[in-house]
């Protein structure tokens, strides 16, 4: 299913504005990128809203968060997304931190399962949402499709994610860009360990995305109960701080959440 989050023209004057938003976004990602370079996982966070926020009289939500950057990223990549959620009550929200240069898929993989469980031991939840951008959500299939992680997770969204390979990756070296050619083993891998999981699986990607096509970015395999939600006009960094995102987003968990709480 491929659902439009947001409805704009489309054409050259779209393309040179989501260039722009592209560009403003890498230099914004390369501004705060130093707030976030430790890279060893952190506590679990209570996202509490400061006086004045929406958030502050909003009923907390109990299920907690797991965000998984991209590629070279690290947790500012989620800022934005952080300040959304805790104004909407979603506040026990951890971001995972990974060196992909220092490791490999698998190994963020487990980093992930890890903080998955943590998340549940330390909240009493039932079970956690994980968001992961780009190679993030790669490193979440391997987590709930090879690791098992699906016992934990009711929603699984990725953003930007190269289901389909990165061509650019052809170019590079190392185990986790090999990882992300088109057609490559691991690859080969996800997509044959796929199984009906009872996880929700939520798919945004962008129509100007120059890294991940959107052909790319869209989640198809059958046996996943997958939407694909168009983020349109936005580049690969920029999709992040989309307000059409990070609306669908907040909107999703929480109702997600609510859903949970009177299933319970």
């Amino acid at each position: 299913m491929t659902i439009s989050v947001a409805q704009t023209p489309s054409g050259g004057p779209v393309n040179r504005l989501a260039l722009a938003r592209e560009a403003l976004g890498m230099v914004r990602a390369v501004a705060v990128y130093p707030l976030g370079a430790r890279r060893v996982p952190g506590p679990l966070r209570a996202l509490a809203p400061t006086p004045g926020e929406p958030g502050r009289d909003t009923p907390r939500c109990t299920t907690p968060v797991v965000l998984v950057h991209g590629y070279l990223g690290n947790r500012t990549s989620w800022f934005p997304l952080e300040r959304g959620l805790a104004a909407a009550g979603l506040v026990n929200v951890h971001a995972v931190t990974y060196d992909a240069l220092a490791t490999d898929l698998p190994a963020m993989a487990c980093q992930v399962m890890s903080a998955c469980r943590r998340a549940v031991r330390e909240s009493g939840a039932d079970s956690v949402h994980v968001v992961g951008h780009s190679l993030g959500g790669l490193v979440l299939r391997y987590a709930l499709h090879v690791l098992g992680l699906a016992e934990y997770v009711g929603t699984a969204v990725t953003v930007a994610t190269p289901h389909g390979g990165v061509p650019v990756a052809r170019f590079g070296r190392g185990a986790v860009v090999t990882a992300l050619r088109p057609h490559s083993r691991l690859l080969a891998e996800l997509d044959a360990a796929c199984r009906p999981d009872g996880v929700r699986w939520i798919a945004y990607y962008s129509n100007t995305d120059v890294l991940v096509p959107a052909r790319s970015a869209r989640l198809t395999h059958p046996a996943l109960q997958v939407d694909n939600r168009l983020i349109p006009d936005q580049g690969h960094i920029s999709i992040l701080r989309s307000n059409a995102l990070l609306d669908s987003i907040q909107h999703l968990l929480l109702r997600e959440d609510r859903a949970a709480s009177l299933a319970s």
